[in-house]
């Protein structure tokens, strides 16, 4: 009878073998970790370079709008330079469009006494500017109510990061936005040129930035991209509408209260003056007329008028017709009255649909006065930046 032998495993070698794989998984999990923090390291510091270089640049130019009053004597608060055309490294103000456009070129870095700002893959950094706020040709209006034409999209998500008018008001899309080009994408054929930055005058902007089309006087969508990213690998940064006053209105020594409050006294001083004029786009409401503050006429403009025009929107000129004292303005028997509107309640532009409705700006008696026959006014006397919301009413004395 033949003797079977039976070959059993042992529990112990089993128990090996399963370590011994186990320690392999978790010894190519770490090394596959540890490849992925190696080659991601530097594109961090990358990321951080071009992220540090957009932040100077995002700095030098709110600094540039809320000093713009101190820069250019004679002209008020909030303008940004136009960008650099001919890649000298200043503003090109005579290639800057026609009123309203928005334009594009690289950052004036000579005009904002910056060096000339690099990304991380040595691109100079590129610039473009609303409309609503460069400096040249200057728009109609300037004020915290002016929305930014440019609307920031996330390329990879569709999510709108900044939108030009926002139900909310929040921030009135873009008034300006920085682009770090990083390394061309398919279609893009970048010359040298003979200059401190890349390319040349001929050298169109779609070479290194992706997305929007300039100029243009309607919204102009900008895409922000990831390095990487083999459609849009522009890196953004933006300054907002709301940004640009909110630091205007924290200027030292309450510089934007004493200014607006000094132009509001001098224009009402002016209209004195000039014997009460009738106001322009004048609408008869019972014993009065409402309108705006007509042009003095006079050049150069007095720098009270050049402000009045950029915050026109926000001012409203009453006066009786004929001349007498027929309104009561904070209790003074007035034969005129100067109005300014508040900001927005809860901060940022108004709106397209709120700027058609004076009750966005007006509100209480001086709303009742501008729309109806009440000659009764009441409101602040002076504008304080911490009760911003609330209307001025200036009375005006007969001559």
């Amino acid at each position: 009878m033949a003797c079977r032998v039976e070959h059993r495993q042992h529990p112990g070698r089993q128990r090996g073998a399963a370590l011994l794989i186990v320690f392999l998984i978790i010894l190519l999990t770490g090394m596959s970790m540890l490849f992925q923090r190696l080659n991601s390291a530097p594109n961090a510091a990358r990321d951080q370079q071009t992220a540090a270089a957009l932040a100077q640049a995002r700095d030098a130019l709110i600094g540039y709008a809320i000093t713009y009053s101190e820069t250019h004597p004679g002209q008020p608060f909030g303008f940004l330079p136009c960008p650099d055309t001919n890649n000298d490294g200043s503003a090109d103000p005579g290639s800057c469009g026609k009123m309203d456009e928005s334009v594009v070129g690289h950052l004036p870095w000579r005009t904002l006494e910056l060096p000339d700002l690099r990304d991380a893959d040595g691109e100079c950094l590129w610039y473009a500017v609303s409309g609503s706020f460069k400096n040249n040709p200057k728009p109609d209006l300037l004020n915290w109510d002016s929305a930014g034409s440019l609307r920031i999209v996330d390329a990879q998500s569709g999510t709108v990061l900044a939108a030009a008018d926002d139900l909310a008001g929040n921030d009135g899309g873009a008034a300006a936005v920085i682009f770090a080009p990083g390394a061309p994408i398919t279609g893009q054929a970048r010359q040298i040129g003979d200059q401190a930055c890349s390319g040349s005058i001929d050298n169109d902007y779609s070479a290194y930035v992706d997305s929007g089309t300039f100029p243009t006087n309607g919204v102009a969508t900008v895409k922000q991209g990831r390095r990487g990213d083999v459609a849009t690998n522009d890196q953004l940064l933006w300054i907002t509408p709301r940004e640009i006053f909110t630091r205007i209105k924290q200027r030292g020594n309450n510089d934007f209260a004493t200014q607006t409050n000094t132009f509001l006294g001098q224009i009402a001083a002016w209209l004195k003056t000039a014997k009460l004029p009738n106001p322009t786009g004048s609408v008869a409401q019972g014993a009065k007329l409402v309108g705006y503050v007509p042009a003095s006429g006079s050049a150069p403009l007095p720098l009270f008028e050049e402000w009045q025009r950029k915050w026109n929107d926000q001012i409203r000129y009453l006066v009786c017709s004929p001349q007498t004292e027929c309104m009561l303005v904070n209790g003074m028997a007035c034969g005129g009255a100067l109005v300014f509107s508040g900001e927005r309640n809860g901060g940022g532009p108004r709106t397209a649909a709120q700027k058609a409705d004076l009750s966005s700006y007006f509100e209480g008696s001086v709303l009742g006065a501008i729309t109806s026959n009440s000659n009764v006014l009441t409101g602040a006397m002076a504008y304080n930046k911490l009760t911003p919301t609330v209307d001025v009413v200036l009375c005006i004395n007969l001559p």
